[in-house]
């Protein structure tokens, strides 16, 4: 028996927060017809092939069992059936989700081996290094990358983080006293320091004639320069010709280190 107001309930609750003409057309019936049924004005029960239509379409777990017991065609015996299919149709979801996470794990386990060959291929290299006579370097220290600084036109100095990095320590220095900085800029190249290089600056606050340091002007602009000091005076050099040496009061420029090193990509042409 076609019990329409419990038909009308759930066709309600199928719809969900779609409007009735998005749910029409995800079921392809016509949105009057599901309307109609809605407000209890079909005498006559819909034929199963749209009531499948409608719950293949349906939200919040109403199933083709609900809409066929509501009006008066599910049987014992298909009921049974329907929960056969419903438990095989889980049991495949299940299945395809454990064959992806197979995948997934057999994706994650090729990454795995190919590191640990890496790391394999790297430790017998070094084990051939040490039987030639190479000298183990023990001792690494982490340094803070700090941002660009302009080998050539000042440039705010940005003293914010972009990463960590680990250097050979191999000027007895101590964590916190060491930081990395990217060269921006072609007045060094003299002292072949290049746009692109990283030079290692140890923090402090005095260098002698002739050294090289990162120096802050006048509290926020910052800039690579051989110092030399004169009558009260820091006289800022560069290493290229064509940039013009820089005079400043002393109390204008503030050492924030000594270049201690510098480090460069063998592979960049220059």
């Amino acid at each position: 028996m076609f019990n329409k107001a419990k038909f009308s309930a759930l066709l309600k609750l199928a719809q969900g927060n779609r409007s009735l003409n998005e749910f029409a057309r995800q079921a392809s019936v016509s949105g009057s017809y599901i309307s109609n049924l809605m407000n209890c004005k079909n005498e006559n029960a819909p034929e199963a092939k749209t009531i499948k239509k409608i719950a293949d379409a349906a939200h919040n777990d109403v199933t083709y069992a609900d809409l066929l017991d509501a009006v008066g065609l599910l049987t014992s015996d298909l009921k049974e059936k329907l929960d056969r299919l419903a438990v095989l149709k889980g049991l495949d979801s299940d299945y395809k989700k454990a064959e992806t996470d197979l995948n997934q794990a057999n994706i994650e386990l090729e990454k795995a081996n190919y590191l640990v060959k890496e790391a394999e291929a790297e430790y017998k290299n070094l084990l051939d290094l040490e039987k030639m006579g190479a000298k183990t370097v023990g001792n690494f220290i982490r340094v803070p990358l700090l941002g660009n600084i302009a080998a050539g036109l000042p440039i705010f100095a940005n003293e914010n983080i972009i990463e960590w990095e680990y250097v050979a320590d191999t000027f007895g220095a101590a964590e916190g006293e060491i930081f990395s900085l990217i060269v921006k800029g072609d007045s060094m190249t003299g002292s072949r320091i290049y746009n692109g290089d990283k030079v290692l600056v140890r923090i402090q606050q005095e260098v002698a004639d002739g050294e090289i340091a990162v120096i802050n002007v006048d509290g926020e602009n910052a800039t690579l320069k051989r110092v030399k000091h004169v009558e009260g005076k820091v006289l800022l050099i560069a290493d290229n010709p064509k940039y013009d040496p820089i005079l400043v009061e002393s109390e204008s420029a503030r050492v924030c280190g000594k270049v201690i090193q510098v480090l460069f990509d063998p592979n960049r042409r220059y």
